[in-house]
């Protein structure tokens, strides 16, 4: 577990001094996140919702292992990430510090048994930017 908090909180503090994130590089970055430690099934970086032209926009990039390969998904086409129930954004969020959530099975992400630890990144002005994540995959043999 420690190690996990330790990898992800450098990579939040990395992603918040970006000037611009956005959902293509996202993918690239998390991809190039997850090779680094074979211990971390999957990762997302769930943007804080923003308002433009009067619409709510929403991502979260989410890239899992899979094999030998690493699918790329975005988690608002298969559910409402900012939910209440959604403990891994929900949380962080609320409290605005790192969180571990309790073991659940990840339906509509990496589609397996997992924990997620979850750090809000905060931009200028201590604007949330969003929640970056690292999974790791509960086996159940």
């Amino acid at each position: 577990k420690k190690r996990i908090e330790k990898e992800l909180t450098l990579f939040a503090q990395a992603l918040g001094e970006k000037r611009l994130l956005d959902k293509p590089s996202m993918f690239g970055l998390l991809t190039e996140y997850i090779k680094q430690d074979p211990g971390i099934y999957g990762a997302a970086f769930a943007f804080a919702p923003q308002l433009i032209e009067g619409v709510t926009v929403k991502a979260a990039p989410y890239v899992f292992r899979q094999a030998d390969v690493f699918v790329e998904k975005d988690l608002i086409d298969n559910y409402d990430y900012t939910a209440p129930e959604q403990e891994w954004y929900a949380t962080p969020v609320r409290e605005g510090k790192p969180f571990w959530s309790k073991p659940y099975y990840d339906k509509g992400g990496g589609e397996a048994w997992m924990i997620t630890y979850s750090v809000p990144i905060y931009g200028k002005e201590h604007r949330l930017l969003g929640v970056i994540t690292s999974d790791v995959m509960i086996p159940t043999q």
